[in-house]
């Protein structure tokens, strides 16, 4: 079929695009909003005005290569869809997919674990709670993907959705599915037998798990061995034996921002000192991300993360998808994301039928990959410094010397950099292969709420360039105090108010205060002193409190802050 290419026009935040069946039917206008309504964006997104040219994730997602004459035409799709090259990603015209995890097995293969439906079924895509998981492989994470069938045929008859798939610390691979159920590798083997594992379940004494066993995501193991898990309605918890069967223990209930549009489908993943969630609005059909140095505290990244026009290609062709959800994150040895994967779908769902000419795929996306780059000054830096030294390091592929355009550079708390702020390049040495850039002449806006620096800024071939280097004192693996939910004993009208606070980190806890009182008051109700705790160690605590308080207080309405903000000791080396 000869490509049609459509433009796409923006308005603010919303994108409007002109969706036509190829086999007749009247082309309508589709608006890539909140379903129903639409054009209302939340604050939180539509402050990405002033925000420069990296400081969102969507600038970080790469167009494919476009392969011209060995361009493989779709066989399904709206018009604007079949602008696409079907040799990337998994699709044919004989099942749907979604929901696919990329990953790099021990074989230096890229395997895909993939929920598909034949195509023909009667329901179409509302067929989706009979999927099975297919297994799929590529030397490339982009395709082409070749499937070799069902990943467990003689488990469930193959039956399961939204597979996410993490390498457990003794070495077998573990497959979690949509409901709780969990598959593992009886050995090392990513190719090898799968067996049925046993169900996930969430700790009745730690923090509630909302929605825990709905399309989950979890890091790669930490260092100990154990997982941090997300829930689809985006609760954290820590497995810290790391079997996928022992209690999650709830540390967050919920981080998403407060906003009704369809929060769901969360992709975690952990780079250094800091972990990176993003997450999809199905209403409003794109995605934002949050970052946090613990697990337990985040930051809104501003602007959009993706939406459903995140497929282009190096000729400029935008492939017009109704509907981008599933995330996934393809890593490397550092952590870093490579590779972006979404599932995608032509129409609004309930209109996929059976054997008719929609259907949806899984496709993998390349990104700008992070730098690597690390503060050389080991002072903290506050607003009174004035220069900040930062060694970028060289690595397969990249010359910092050569690919850099320094006097693009910023350097700051990213709240600054994103919107061109910060400290500016004002000069560059190398060393070695490595190049050390000083920057200084403004702020860098790095307070002590502070948890990463953030470098932005240009290659010499004008993409982007950007590392978020350790600010000096961080850990890679810190201390993460919680304290558990409140239970009240009510003896003669007096109340004591019960808990324990826990470390969940990797690294001994400094001495901290635990203030508890209600958001928008100064006062605290009460306090406590929490010593130093090693990891996993605990403390109990039973405070006296002048009157009951309500249900309401004690599941939520009472705040827990810890001071300070971050709880491993600072590390500075001379």
């Amino acid at each position: 079929m000869k490509s049609v290419i459509r433009s796409f026009a923006v308005i603010g935040l919303v994108l409007v695009l002109v969706h036509g069946g190829v086999a007749g039917g009247q082309a309508k206008r589709v608006q890539a909003g909140i379903i129903g309504r639409e054009g209302v964006i939340p604050d939180h997104i539509a402050n990405s005005a002033g925000l420069v040219h990296g400081g969102e994730f969507r600038d970080l997602i790469l167009p494919l290569p476009s392969r011209n004459a060995g361009r493989v035409a779709p066989r399904w799709g709206t018009l604007e869809s079949r602008v696409r090259d079907a040799y990337y990603g998994i699709e044919d015209d004989e099942y749907s997919y979604w929901g696919g995890n990329p990953i790099l097995g021990d074989d230096g293969k890229y395997h895909c674990f993939v929920a598909r439906w034949p195509e023909d079924s009667a329901k179409g895509h509302m067929e989706w709670p009979r999927s099975t998981i297919a297994h799929a492989v590529a030397a490339d994470p982009i395709g082409p993907w070749t499937v070799l069938g069902e990943a467990y045929p003689n488990v469930n008859n193959g039956k399961g959705h939204n597979p996410e798939v993490r390498r457990l610390k003794d070495g077998r691979w573990s497959l979690w599915l949509n409901g709780g159920g969990v598959m593992v590798t009886e050995g090392p083997d990513i190719n090898g037998t799968w067996r049925t594992l046993g169900r996930s379940k969430v700790s009745e004494s730690w923090h509630r798990m909302n929605r825990a066993n709905a399309n989950p995501s979890l890091t790669n193991v930490r260092k100990d061995g154990s997982l941090v898990f997300c829930s689809r309605l985006g609760s954290i918890g820590i497995i810290p034996d790391g079997n996928p069967t022992s209690p999650i223990e709830g540390i967050m209930p919920a981080m998403y921002p407060a906003y009704s549009g369809g929060p769901e489908d969360p992709v975690i993943w952990k780079t250094g000192h800091q972990y990176h969630l993003i997450f999809n609005y199905w209403m409003l059909r794109l995605a934002v991300r949050l970052r946090s140095h613990d697990g337990v505290t985040w930051e809104l990244d501003p602007g959009i993360a993706y939406t459903q026009l995140a497929e282009t290609y190096s000729d400029g062709a935008t492939v017009g998808w109704y509907k981008a959800e599933r995330p996934k994150i393809v890593q490397d040895a550092h952590g870093r994301a490579t590779h972006l994967s979404v599932a995608m779908i032509d129409v609004v769902k309930r209109d996929d039928k059976g054997n008719d000419d929609h259907s949806s795929k899984h496709i993998t996306l390349p990104l700008v990959v992070e730098g690597l780059a690390e503060i050389l000054d080991t002072k903290p830096i506050t607003a009174d410094t004035r220069q900040v030294r930062v060694r970028l390091l060289a690595e397969a592929g990249f010359n910092p010397i050569k690919h850099v355009d320094v006097s693009s550079l910023h350097f700051g708390d990213p709240k600054e950099v994103n919107y061109g702020r910060g400290m500016k390049a004002n000069a560059s040495q190398p060393d070695g292969k490595d190049l050390v850039v000083a920057f200084g002449g403004a702020d860098s806006g790095i307070t002590a709420d502070s948890f990463t620096g953030k470098i932005l800024g240009k290659r010499t071939d004008g993409s982007v360039y950007y590392a978020y280097p350790r600010l000096p004192g961080f850990v890679d693996d810190p201390a993460v105090l919680v304290a558990s939910p409140f239970r009240q004993d009510v003896k003669d009208g007096k109340a004591t108010i019960c808990f324990t606070v826990k470390n969940f980190g990797l690294a001994k806890s400094r001495p901290a205060t635990l203030r508890v009182g209600f958001q928008g008051k100064d006062e605290a109700e009460f306090e406590v002193k929490v010593p130093e705790l090693e990891p996993y160690a605990h403390k109990a605590y039973r405070v006296d409190v002048a009157q009951p308080y309500g249900q309401k207080a004690l599941d939520g309405q009472l705040q827990r802050r810890f001071q300070p903000k971050y709880h491993t000791q600072r590390v500075l080396h001379p």
